[in-house]
C-alpha cells in the first residue's frame, strides 16, 4: 500500500485524469512483471483484475479544490503483490488475486513501488502539461463489451459496457438508452457473446 500527495494545478473537468494517470502507472507496472497473457486491465472506475477478472490492486484519489481547480490531491494504492490466494480469508479469495501468481513466482515489491511512481509522476506531468490520457484510459478499459450491475447511489443499472467517455465516464448500453456514468461501484460483470468471462 502506498499513498502520494500531490501539489497540482488542473481545472476541475480534467481531475478524472488524475485517476486516469494514477491506473494507467499501476496498470504499465503490473504488467511490466508479468507475462501478456496475465491480462491485466481496469475494472471502472479503480480496481485492477487479470483477464478473469480477479481483483489484484485498488486505487482510490482525494482532491481539495479551490476556485475551480484541483490544487492538491492524494492518490492511494493497494496491490496483492505477494499474498497468495490461499494465504487470504475465505471471502476474498475466490474473487482476487495476486501478482506472485500471475508472475509464476515472488515479485520484488520496491522495484514494482519504483517503477510505478515514475510511470505515475510522468502521468501527472503529461496531465499538468494538458496532455490527454483519455486513448491510453480507453485502451486498458477490462469492462468494455462485458454486461455489468452499476450501483450509482441506491440504484442499480444493468446494461453492457459500451466503453469510456470522453470524460472518463463509464458508457452503459441499457434497456432506456446510452447512459455516461460519472460514478459507480460495479457490483456484477458477466460476459457478452463472443467476450471472454
Amino acid at each position: 500500500m502506498v499513498s502520494v500527495g500531490i501539489l497540482a494545478d488542473i481545472e476541475l473537468g480534467n481531475a478524472w485524469q488524475l485517476g486516469a494517470a494514477a491506473a494507467l502507472a499501476l496498470v504499465d507496472a503490473c504488467r511490466s512483471v508479468l507475462p501478456p497473457s496475465s491480462g491485466v486491465g481496469l475494472r471502472w472506475p479503480n480496481d485492477l483484475v487479470d483477464g478473469d477478472g480477479r481483483k489484484i490492486a485498488g486505487l482510490l484519489a482525494e482532491t481539495a479544490i479551490v476556485s475551480g481547480r484541483v490544487r492538491e490531491a492524494v492518490i492511494g494504492s493497494g496491490v496483492n503483490v505477494n499474498w497468495t490466494r490461499a494465504a487470504m480469508p475465505d471471502e476474498i479469495a475466490e474473487r482476487s488475486s495476486a501478482l506472485c501468481e500471475l508472475a509464476g513466482g515472488q515479485v520484488d515489491r520496491v522495484a514494482l513501488l519504483r517503477d510505478y511512481l515514475a510511470r505515475l509522476d510522468a502521468g501527472i506531468a503529461a496531465v499538468a502539461a494538458g496532455e490527454s490520457l483519455l486513448e491510453r484510459f480507453r485502451a486498458v478499459s477490462w469492462l468494455t463489451e462485458r454486461r455489468v450491475e452499476v450501483a450509482v447511489g441506491d440504484v442499480s443499472i444493468a446494461g453492457t459496457v459500451a466503453g469510456i467517455g470522453d470524460d472518463g465516464s463509464l458508457l452503459l448500453e441499457t434497456d432506456a438508452g446510452r447512459l455516461a456514468l460519472g460514478y459507480g461501484e460495479v457490483l456484477r460483470v458477466t460476459p457478452a457473446e463472443g467476450v471472454p468471462a
